[in-house]
């Protein structure tokens, strides 16, 4: 496996995991996300047909296509 990045949200520690999705007839993908409890990237949607899919994606955050709420009331 592909080493993962820090969230780009938080710095913590990120996860990969394989998923049965519902979507896609119970075909297996992989979704990444942050382990940090109330992070955003704790809410991965993001799923990839492989590991090393995954891990390019989170790595190069091609998938954060949200808009972020920032709590900085200055912007």
């Amino acid at each position: 496996m592909t080493e993962l990045m820090p969230c780009p949200f938080c710095g913590g520690e990120s996860f990969m995991e394989e998923v049965k999705s519902r979507v896609l007839n119970e075909a297996v993908v992989w979704s990444v996300g942050c382990n940090t409890e109330h992070c955003y990237g704790n809410m991965s949607f993001a799923v990839f047909n492989t590991q090393r899919e995954a891990a390019q994606g989170w790595n190069t955050r091609v998938f954060l296509g949200a808009k972020i709420m920032s709590s900085d009331k200055s912007e």
